[in-house]
């Protein structure tokens, strides 16, 4: 079961995922959620959309590769 810190909001998860300087864009997470794509997310409610620590690091090992012609698991936008 997930406890309060390790779930994150949307803001944070694209943070998490992206860096701090860099993030996800907020845009692209919506798009993602609406597609189905790469991130599990929880509703929690009507509104608040949550992401578990455990899905976004299962998300950022997925891009994990070796080389620059790896294609791994095709997470491109």
């Amino acid at each position: 079961m997930a406890t309060q810190d390790n779930l994150y909001t949307e803001q944070q998860a694209a943070e998490y995922i992206g860096g701090t300087e860099t993030p996800i864009p907020l845009g692209t997470m919506r798009r993602w959620r609406i597609e189905g794509k790469f991130l599990k997310f929880l509703r929690i409610g009507a509104k608040a959309v949550r992401y578990r620590k455990t899905d976004l690091d299962a998300y950022l090992d997925s891009c994990s590769r070796t080389s620059t012609t790896d294609q791994g698991s095709a997470n491109d936008d």
